[in-house]
C-alpha cells in the first residue's frame, strides 16, 4: 500500500512541478519606493542606446585571460562583449558562450560611467561619447605582470583634467575590476560613478539556449543586495510595471541573472550608493548603481573602483567576491535542502571526478541514512497487510455503524502496536529531497554539459535516446508488481500497474541527472525491500 501511495504522490509532484517553476519566476518583493529619481541619469540614457557604427570596430581592444575574453570599445570606454572560454554555446559547438553582447536584435551590456561637470560622460548625446586613448608606453608598463592584465584608457577634459579608466583582470578570474584615477587640474568638481546592467526582456533569436521545457522556466531577471535586504529578486516584468523605485545603501551589489550565469556590479563601499531600475525602451530594462557625488578639489586626485562579475554562478568563488552573491544560484524555496545537497554532491565529485557517479553515491548516502525509517515503513506495512483479513471481518460486522467500525479498527491497531503514520514519514522526507535535487540540477552550472557515461553527455538535459527514463519505468513497474503480489483486488492491481507508464512519460523530459537519481533510488528500494521482507519471514 505504501508503494502505491508513494507513486501517487510522485505523480502529483510531477504535475505541479512545472506550475511551481512558473510561479516562482514571477515571485519577488517590491523595492523600497521613493518619489524621486535621478534626473541626471535619465537625460543621459534617453539617447544613449544607439548602435555603434561599423567604423568603430577598429577601436576594439581585447582583455583576455584563461577563462574570459572581453571586448572593450575606446569610444565610450565600455565593455561590449564577454565570451566565457570554458563554457560552450551548445554541447557540440566549439564556440564559447557569449554572455555580454551587442546585436541588432539583442543587447546585454554592463557599462560604467563617470557623471559630473567636466567628466567623460556628462554629454547626453550618443554621438558625443567620450573617446578614450591608449598611451602605449603606459600600457606596456602596466602589463609587466603575467598573472594580471591591464587596459588603461585615458581621457582628457577641455579643462585639462585627466581621467584614467583601467580595466584589470587576474588570471583565472571572472571578475573585472574597473578603476578610475581622476586628476583634477582645474576648478573644483563633483563627480559620481554610475554602473549599469542593461538587457532586452525578449530573448528570441539569441544565444540563450534552453534544453527542455523545464529549464525555460528558471529565473531570468535582476537581483540586488543592500543594507536592508541580503538578497532580493526583481523580475523584468516588475521593472516595467514599477519604474520609479530606488534604494539607498552603502554595501551591496546589483545583478542580472539567468540559468547558470550571472553579471553583477559590486561597487566600492567607501561611498554611499543608490540602486534604481529603469525601463529604457519597451523591450529593454536596466538596473543601476550610482554613488553619491564626490567633491574633488583643484590640484587633487581621487580613485574610485568597482568590480564586475561576469561569468558562471560558481558558488565557492562568488561568496568570496561579495556577501550573498552566491545566493544568485536559484535553488528556489527549498534552498536550505538544495545547498547542503550540492555540497554532498560536490564532495563525491572531488572523489570520482564524474557528476553522474557523484549522483549515484549521493543517492546511496541518502538512502543509507534513511534506512532505519525505511525499515520501520516496511515492517509497519507488512503488519498492516497481515491485519487485512481481520479488518475485512470488522468492516462486514460493523458496516452499518461507522463510529463503531472506526473504534474497532483503531483498537486493533493499538493492540497490534501499528501506527499507519510511521509508514508515511519516509515519503514525506523524500518529497523535499526530490524537489531540491531537481532545482539543484537545473540551477547548478557545474552540471551544465556534464558528461556521465556512453550516450549521456549532459546531465542537465533530457536523455537524447530516452534509455534511462524507460529503464527507470521498468524498475518502477517491477516495484509495483512485487507490491501487488498479495493484493486481492485484481482490478486495482491492473490500474496501479499503469502508473509506471504514466510516470515514464513525465520523466522523458526531465534532466537525465534527476532520472539517474530516481533510477538508482528504485534499484535501492528493490534491494532493501527484498532484504527486509526476507528477514521478516525468517
Amino acid at each position: 500500500m505504501h508503494l502505491k501511495r508513494n507513486i501517487f504522490i510522485l505523480m502529483f509532484l510531477c504535475i505541479i512541478l512545472y506550475s511551481f517553476q512558473i510561479y516562482k519566476n514571477y515571485f519577488s518583493q517590491n523595492f523600497i519606493k521613493n518619489k524621486t529619481i535621478l534626473n541626471y541619469e535619465n537625460n543621459i540614457t534617453k539617447k544613449n542606446t544607439c548602435i555603434l557604427k561599423n567604423s568603430e570596430k577598429k577601436n576594439i581592444i581585447y582583455l583576455k585571460n584563461d577563462v574570459i575574453c572581453a571586448s572593450i570599445n575606446t569610444i565610450g570606454g565600455n565593455i561590449e562583449k564577454v565570451s566565457l572560454l570554458k563554457y560552450k554555446k551548445e554541447l557540440n559547438s566549439n564556440k564559447p558562450f557569449e554572455l555580454l553582447t551587442k546585436k541588432s536584435n539583442f543587447i546585454y551590456q554592463a557599462n560604467s560611467k563617470i557623471i559630473g561637470n567636466d567628466s567623460p560622460d556628462s554629454s547626453i548625446n550618443c554621438k558625443d561619447k567620450p573617446v578614450y586613448k591608449i598611451d602605449k608606453n603606459f600600457f606596456y608598463l602596466k602589463n609587466l605582470d603575467k598573472n594580471k592584465k591591464y587596459i588603461p584608457l585615458i581621457w582628457e577634459s577641455k579643462n585639462h583634467s585627466l581621467y584614467i579608466k583601467t580595466f584589470i583582470l587576474n588570471k583565472g578570474d571572472y571578475r573585472i575590476k574597473v578603476e578610475y584615477n581622476i586628476y583634477n587640474y582645474n576648478k573644483n568638481i563633483n563627480i559620481s560613478t554610475l554602473n549599469k546592467l542593461q538587457q532586452n526582456i525578449n530573448i528570441q533569436n539569441t544565444n540563450f539556449n534552453y534544453n527542455s521545457i523545464f529549464s525555460k522556466n528558471t529565473y531570468r531577471g535582476s537581483a540586488y543586495s543592500s543594507d536592508m535586504h541580503k538578497f532580493q529578486k526583481k523580475s523584468f516584468e516588475d521593472i516595467k510595471t514599477h519604474n520609479t523605485s530606488i534604494i539607498h545603501t552603502k554595501n551591496g551589489w546589483i545583478a542580472m541573472i539567468q540559468q547558470y550565469f550571472c553579471t553583477a556590479w559590486i561597487p566600492s563601499n567607501k561611498e554611499n550608493n543608490i540602486f534604481f531600475k529603469k525601463t529604457i525602451k519597451k523591450n529593454q530594462v536596466s538596473i543601476n548603481c550610482q554613488s553619491d557625488l564626490v567633491p574633488i578639489n583643484k590640484n587633487f586626485c581621487h580613485k574610485i573602483s568597482s568590480s564586475l562579475w561576469v561569468g558562471p554562478e560558481i558558488q565557492k568563488e562568488m561568496k568570496h567576491i561579495a556577501p550573498y552573491l552566491d545566493f544568485t544560484v536559484d535553488y528556489g524555496y527549498l534552498w536550505f535542502f538544495a545547498k547542503p545537497l550540492f555540497k554532498l554532491l560536490n564532495f563525491f565529485f572531488k572523489l570520482v571526478n564524474n557528476w553522474g557517479w557523484a549522483i549515484i553515491l549521493t543517492t546511496l548516502t541518502i538512502r543509507t541514512i534513511m534506512y532505519p525509517l525505511t525499515k520501520v515503513q516496511y515492517i509497519s506495512s507488512e503488519k498492516f497487510r497481515s491485519l487485512q483479513p481481520k479488518i475485512e471481518e470488522i468492516k462486514k460486522k460493523y458496516k452499518n455503524n461507522k463510529k463503531k467500525l472506526n473504534e474497532k479498527i483503531i483498537s486493533l491497531y493499538n493492540t497490534e502496536q501499528i501506527n499507519p503514520i510511521r509508514s508515511f514519514i519516509p515519503t514525506l522526507l523524500q518529497m523535499p529531497l526530490f524537489l531540491s535535487l531537481y532545482t539543484m540540477l537545473v540551477a547548478s552550472v557545474e552540471l551544465r554539459h556534464a558528461n556521465f557515461i556512453l550516450w549521456i553527455n549532459d546531465l542537465s538535459s533530457k536523455d537524447p535516446y530516452f534509455v534511462l527514463p524507460i529503464f527507470m519505468g521498468l524498475t518502477m513497474f517491477y516495484i509495483q508488481k512485487i507490491s501487488n503480489t498479495n493484493n486481492s483486488n485484481s482490478i486495482q492491481s491492473k490500474y496501479t500497474l499503469l502508473i509506471p507508464i504514466i510516470l515514464t512519460c513525465f520523466f522523458l523530459c526531465f534532466p537525465s541527472g534527476l532520472v539517474l537519481y530516481y533510477t538508482v533510488n528504485n534499484l535501492i528500494t528493490i534491494i532493501q525491500q527484498k532484504f527486509i521482507l526476507n528477514k521478516l519471514k525468517n
